[in-house]
């Protein structure tokens, strides 16, 4: 965005300014402009408003846990339970705009860090916001855990680890809402080793040359890496039900390791938004897809619980990561909506 507001002229692709372009690269391409239509189609905006919106909602399903008495009192019930998969959004968004960013590029031990330590400032100030209500009763009353569990939960939390070492917090939950900072702080320490995994092997589904991407090799992959997940919380599910482990499952949704392939699942979507060629009639097919897929989505927020559970739980990052490519790469009439200044400023 940064990008596109120093460079406002209509002869430089979004696509081009996503990629994370050098100085050079913008100054040939300015030297020489290139007609749009050579890039791919590329609604910054919509994704923004999709930001937005799911931004909002997960504030909303919130509301519960941070106002429990007004909460009640309105019966904000639907969609309350199980709002897990809008953090699920977010992995992949992250995943998909470092793909594009450094999609030719290597990530240096500087930019790692860097990367990592933007969370810190504003979380610390949360943190000491939290100390008073979610420290001090745990660490000094008698109905807490004690002084030394309630420290050493506030020492993991201080350095944002409560994704990676959910056991330790789980008496004093502390932050416990900012677990998916952890995942995303692992992910950058990874990013290069998952993107050589995908050069290595490119979406290609379909065609005769391997280094052809595919929307259907994109679609294949992310059902691949989902089908893992899948096992992995089907393992969980059956030691919950049958050794009474409660909070298993849910420990695997917000345990970093567990994680990561969602991440690289958003990688995926990023590269096959940056490289997937799409014809008119894809194009226009994709466009009503991403509408349909916007209306299913809603519809699962209002359906009963297990529902729900059975689809974006077991098997949502495929759907999810689907609406995120169509979104950003079609003209569809949800795109349009979520371009509204309203949501995309």
């Amino acid at each position: 965005l940064r990008l596109r507001q120093d460079f406002p002229r209509a002869d430089v692709a979004n696509m081009l300014l996503l990629s994370n372009p050098t100085v050079a690269e913008l100054a040939t391409h300015l030297d020489s402009p290139l007609n749009q239509e050579q890039f791919p189609l590329a609604n910054v905006e919509a994704l923004n408003g999709l930001r937005t919106v799911f931004a909002l909602w997960l504030v909303r399903v919130h509301m519960g846990h941070y106002c429990p008495v007004s909460a009640n009192e309105y019966e904000f019930a639907w969609d309350d339970e199980n709002h897990f998969w809008h953090a699920v959004v977010f992995m992949l968004l992250s995943g998909m705009s470092m793909s594009m960013q450094h999609d030719a590029k290597t990530l240096s031990s500087k930019m790692h860090l860097r990367a990592a330590l933007q969370y810190f400032p504003v979380y610390w100030i949360g943190l000491l916001a939290v100390l008073p209500v979610e420290y001090v009763p745990c660490a000094f009353s008698n109905e807490g855990p004690g002084f030394t569990v309630a420290t050493v939960s506030l020492a993991v939390c201080t350095v944002l680890m409560q994704g990676a070492l959910p056991m330790v917090i789980a008496k004093v939950p502390i932050m416990i809402h900012c677990w998916y900072l952890s995942s995303q702080i692992i992910f950058y320490g990874l990013f290069n080793r998952f993107q050589a995994c995908m050069r290595r092997r490119p979406c290609c589904c379909g065609t005769p040359n391997r280094a052809t991407m595919t929307l259907a090799g994109m679609c294949l992959r992310m059902v691949v890496i989902s089908i893992g997940l899948l096992a992995i919380r089907l393992v969980a599910f059956l030691l919950e039900w049958t050794l009474g482990a409660s909070q298993l499952l849910m420990g695997v949704h917000f345990w970093a390791p567990f994680r990561l392939p969602t991440f690289y699942t958003g990688m995926i979507i990023g590269h096959g938004c940056l490289h997937i060629q799409l014809d008119e009639g894809q194009e226009r097919r994709l466009a009503w897809q991403c509408d349909v897929s916007a209306v299913l989505i809603l519809l699962l927020a209002f359906v009963p619980l297990n529902i729900r559970r059975g689809i974006l739980w077991w098997a949502g990052e495929p759907l999810l990561g689907f609406f995120i490519f169509s979104v950003f790469r079609s003209r569809s009439f949800t795109s349009s909506l979520l371009s509204l200044k309203l949501l995309s400023d």
